[in-house]
């Protein structure tokens, strides 16, 4: 009996092995109380970051519950807000997931991709179907549903009496229980907050029309909150810059807010990661220095109003960074900077490393007045310098900012940078003298060609691995970087996407007597 019972474990396994195929989603931000309804179980339990979706699993956040997910096939994502109830449902096909939410209540942002197949929201009132496009979707069941297009077009049709409405950039629409749609004229609007939400409203200074008409009326500076406005960001306290989208009345010059956005000031010390970019820089080792936040920042942007001093800004230079927070996007919008530039800046790849010291070959020269031919390769390593990114291992690709010994030729490093690449694929096999091989791979943060990547995934002693053992057929994200000899990605954090399984068999011996045998694997 033990050994038939053996081989129907193994033939299930077997049959299930590809289950990571049904998955839709990976959820890649979480906080506050959100939960998920697992679809094969009913087990209600918390939603993670790292947890991977599957078709008819069930989103629920609490008042304060945030969840962000991004669909595996096209990086399409959705925002979650606080109060929701959302079903997550798709079917693969040639052309990816045709995706549909079935949202009974609650607010979501879609940020959509172009899509093959469909991508659909239903709520309790109406129908939302997109094609690639950016929109914000309040419902509920009593009062209806508000959607408000950012970008693209959505067709939103009512389900009672079948209007439909094409929804634009810019556009909010009202589509009521009782059969009607109803484009809603509104503005948009920046100012500073001269307080909280005080009795159903919220008090601007400096404000600035961005968008809309106002009929020749006068903007009072007074924004009305109701129980239907969606808020962005961090919370409204005096002195944040709010963005607002919302009706304007002509008689009190008052803004009836449907959509608030908040930035957050903030002042961080970091080391700049990457060169100005479009305005935009990244950072690494954030120190939080003033003002409130729970997720740092990853990126700059500067405008034509940032006050730089100290010089450019340039990977490897030290930086304090002030200026309006997104927590949604991980950005600061400067508007003061001062920088603390190295004397040098190189690239190289690692050919050594010891505990004091690195040596790299392949110089570049990125900043500084010497010829790469001076450059000795002796990268030295103080207790003082930041190393960023990873571990440091032959083959690596670095970024090295500090001082430059003329006598030597050797640089006293202030920083050492290593690229992050993050990456999402499916074990192809089980680890094997510390490497394993992946397929289907896609990048979702760094700046890599997936075809430039071998297939091994190599694990040290110090790589963390979340989530359970690798096997073949799961599906994880692995940060970490390239070996740019061997195209081999190098781990530092693996995460194992998996999914607990419970299998009920009833069993009969020789004798007849029957028992029932229950086996949970992942």
């Amino acid at each position: 009996m033990v050994f038939r019972v053996q081989n129907w474990i193994l033939a299930f396994l077997f049959i299930t092995s590809g289950f990571s195929a049904d998955k839709l989603a990976l959820t890649m931000k979480t906080k506050g109380n959100v939960k998920i309804k697992v679809v094969e179980t009913s087990v209600i339990q918390n939603l993670n970051r790292g947890m991977a979706l599957s078709n008819g699993d069930l989103v629920i956040t609490g008042e304060d519950g945030l969840a962000i997910i991004l669909f595996l096939d096209d990086k399409t994502q959705l925002k979650i807000k606080g109060s929701s109830e959302i079903e997550i449902t798709g079917s693969r096909g040639k052309d990816g997931i045709s995706k549909r939410m079935n949202m009974a209540f609650g607010s979501l942002k879609a940020s959509i991709e172009k899509q093959k197949g469909e991508f659909v929201v239903s709520t309790p009132t109406s129908v939302a179907s997109v094609k690639g496009t950016e929109f914000w979707l309040f419902s509920n069941p009593d009062s209806g549903d508000i959607l408000i297009g950012l970008s693209g077009d959505v067709e939103l049709t009512n389900t009672l009496t079948g209007q439909t409405i094409i929804v634009g950039a810019g556009t909010v629409v009202e589509s009521t229980p009782d059969g009607r749609i109803v484009e809603l004229v509104t503005i948009k609007i920046s100012g500073e907050a001269t307080s909280g939400i005080q009795g159903g409203s919220v008090s601007l200074s400096n404000v600035t029309l961005l968008d809309g008409d106002i009929g020749g009326g006068t903007l009072s500076g007074t924004v009305v909150v109701t129980n239907n406005t969606i808020f962005e960001g961090a919370v409204i306290e005096v002195g944040v810059i709010v963005t607002v989208t919302g009706t304007f009345d002509v008689e009190t010059g008052n803004i009836s807010a449907t959509l608030i956005v908040v930035t957050e000031p903030i002042t961080v010390e970091a080391v700049a990661a990457s060169d100005v970019s479009g305005g935009m820089f990244s950072i690494l080792d954030v120190v939080l220095i003033s003002g409130e936040t729970e997720f740092l920042p990853t990126s700059v942007r500067i405008t034509e109003n940032t006050n730089i001093t100290g010089g450019d800004v340039i990977s490897g230079a030290g930086v304090t960074v002030s200026g309006n927070y997104n927590e949604e996007t991980g950005v600061i919008d400067a508007s003061e900077i001062l920088v603390v530039i190295p004397e040098i800046r190189i690239s190289g790849n690692i050919t050594s490393v010891s505990d004091q010291a690195i040596e790299v070959t392949n110089i570049v020269v990125m900043d500084g007045d010497v010829g790469a031919e001076a450059v000795s390769g002796v990268i030295l390593i103080t207790e003082s310098t930041t190393i960023n990114g990873g571990e440091l291992t032959v083959g690596l690709k670095v970024i090295v900012a500090g001082t430059f010994n003329e006598e030597t030729g050797d640089i006293t490093a202030q920083s050492i940078t290593i690229s992050r690449i993050v990456i999402l694929a499916t074990a192809n096999s089980s680890v094997v003298n510390n490497q394993f091989e992946i397929i289907d791979i896609s990048v979702l943060e760094g700046d890599l060609d997936p075809s430039n990547l071998s297939g091994i995934v190599v694990i040290s002693p110090d790589t963390e691995i979340e989530g359970g053992d690798v096997t073949s057929g799961l599906q994880v994200t692995v940060a970490g970087s390239i070996d740019e000899g061997t195209g081999n990605f190098l781990a530092t954090k693996v995460v194992v996407i998996v999914s607990e399984r419970e299998l009920l068999f009833e069993l009969e011996d020789n004798q007849g007597k029957r028992m029932e045998l229950i086996i949970k694997f992942q």
